[in-house]
């Protein structure tokens, strides 16, 4: 919960109309950009020194990974009212972190942590129509107008989505009861000052939460927070982020934050998950997380369990991505990959498999509020790596029984990577916006000088002092070559005439005034 008092609407606006609140991020300021590029210099040569992942794992003390495995369960369904909902890890009696009245945990804490403890146990996330609703967001730490414009959306009970086609009905989602966040928490460098102002304040004041003394059943927030880290996130080690999500924040406005780590595996009804993994700067797991997937696969994880992984940028579009070939591959170790999900480029894309049924989804969602990236450049079809593709086609078998419905089953197929590549497409209305929209967008960049004087000022002068230099040295070779030979001659005429200071400027200007004469004006 933010720190500051919680303002009324009209002081929001006014504020805004004052610019007291962050504004957008003006990214091509030279001042912005040389803080960038010396961050970027700093994280790249001693990020990889400064990890914060272990210490996540050393604060947060589990080690028995049979209960660890199960801090994140939301696999619990309970039926026991007409209206069926989801029982959180704290409410599932079955689960390890649920603590009992008759707990020594319970009977050695306050009277206002026993409370918070009942809270918890009566806590449900609603079904509707048996189907537990999620919202992704991702890259949404720009400006405070934005950022509380998507957070205002996150927070209202169902928004209203426009049909496929212009006379097609509209569709109403329903808020979703689980919250996360794909990275880049705030730009552009992620300080605690700068994830107080550009993501804490935006999300609180857009969905306000405030606990009830008097009612044991408004503790905390209904809903619940997950996150990942962003590149700019990594920028210091992932310390400021690590503090500010893993270690103090309890809430977020009308979202919970229960997370020690920057990684997590959500197990959700009805055989899905929801893994949110952690690559930082350099495409790398660290060992913590690696066993935490591990022994999340050999407890957790049923045959045939369906896996969306979550990760902050869209990896498969690079050349190398060491990291999530390994996590798709120990997913396959037991179940299906079924979607990628990224974010860092701030548009929609979303490629499918050619070869497999269901297919492979490649999905990149990076509008939570900062600026646009075009869509236009990108390709109708790419090529991944097998190793997060997958290898062969899925094999479907239907087995049936006595009584009993046909169930189809997934037989995975052999999972070595051979270093191809498999095909992936996108159709025309799979990129948002579009890319006719993206290209007249992209003209708007001719009137980028009067947005951004001081950027046309900075590289005004770069390109004079290049105009400079290749005038005076690329434009008129033979100036510098005669300077270089005249420097020559006078190092001779020295070394011919040693200790005759007045002999060897004589001879130097003879011969220099000789070579002047061969050049033609």
């Amino acid at each position: 919960m933010s720190a500051t008092p919680r303002p009324t609407g009209e002081e929001v606006i006014e504020r805004l109309e004052s610019r007291k609140l962050p504004q957008m991020v003006d990214w091509f300021d030279p001042l912005v950009l040389g803080q960038v590029a010396v961050r970027t210099l700093i994280s790249s040569t001693i990020g990889e020194y400064a990890d914060q992942r272990p210490m996540q794992e050393a604060a947060d003390g589990q080690r028995d990974m049979s209960t660890l495995t199960r801090r994140h369960d939301y696999s619990k369904i309970d039926k026991s009212k007409t209206s069926h909902a989801v029982l959180p890890p704290d409410a599932d009696p079955d689960n390890p972190y649920c603590v009992n009245e008759d707990s020594k945990d319970y009977k050695d804490a306050s009277p206002e942590d026993q409370l918070l403890f009942r809270s918890r146990r009566n806590r449900t996330l609603p079904l509707d129509s048996d189907a537990l609703w999620i919202d992704f967001i991702a890259d949404l730490g720009d400006g405070f107008e934005a950022t509380y414009a998507m957070a205002h959306l996150l927070s209202r009970p169902e928004i209203e989505v426009p049909g496929a086609t212009r006379k097609g009905p509209a569709t109403k989602l329903p808020a979703g009861q689980i919250l996360i966040l794909g990275g880049d928490l705030a730009y552009p460098n992620a300080t605690e000052e700068e994830y107080r102002t550009r993501c804490l304040e935006p999300y609180d004041w857009a969905f306000p939460f405030t606990p009830d003394p008097d009612r044991e059943d408004r503790q905390e927030p209904k809903r619940d927070l997950f996150f990942i880290a962003g590149n700019h996130d990594w920028y210091d080690g992932l310390a400021a982020f690590s503090n500010q999500f893993c270690y103090e924040t309890s809430s977020i406005g009308g979202w919970r934050c229960r997370q020690q780590r920057s990684y997590f595996a959500l197990q959700l009804p009805y055989d899905w998950w929801i893994w949110g993994v952690d690559v930082a700067l350099s495409d790398s797991l660290d060992i913590a997380q690696r066993h935490y997937f591990e022994a999340i696969v050999a407890k957790q994880v049923k045959q045939g369990d369906k896996i969306i992984i979550v990760l902050h940028a869209p990896d498969w579009f690079k050349h190398e991505y060491k990291a999530l070939t390994m996590i798709c591959r120990l997913a396959r170790e037991k179940g299906e990959v079924c979607a990628l999900l990224a974010g860092d480029l701030h548009h929609y894309s979303r490629y499918a498999s050619d070869y497999r049924n269901p297919k492979l989804q490649l999905i990149t969602a990076g509008g939570g509020g900062a600026f646009a990236h075009p869509t236009h450049d990108q390709k109708k079809k790419i090529r991944v790596r097998e190793g997060v593709a997958g290898t062969g086609p899925l094999k479907l078998a239907a087995k049936t029984g006595p009584g009993k419905k046909d169930r189809i089953s997934l037989l995975m197929p052999g999972r070595g990577d051979t270093g191809g590549r498999i095909s992936f497409s996108a159709s025309g209305n799979q990129f948002y916006p579009t890319k006719g929209v993206s290209r007249l967008l992209a003209l708007q960049n001719i009137f980028l000088p009067l947005h951004n004087r001081r950027f046309a000022l900075f590289v005004g002068m770069v390109y004079m002092i290049y105009a400079w230099v290749f005038q005076i040295a690329v434009a008129d070779p033979t100036v510098a070559i005669k300077q270089a030979q005249s420097v020559s001659i006078e190092m001779q005429c020295r070394d011919e005439n040693p200790g005759n200071e007045a002999l060897a400027g004589t001879c130097s200007e003879a011969k220099i005034s000789a070579l002047g004469r061969g050049y033609p004006n």
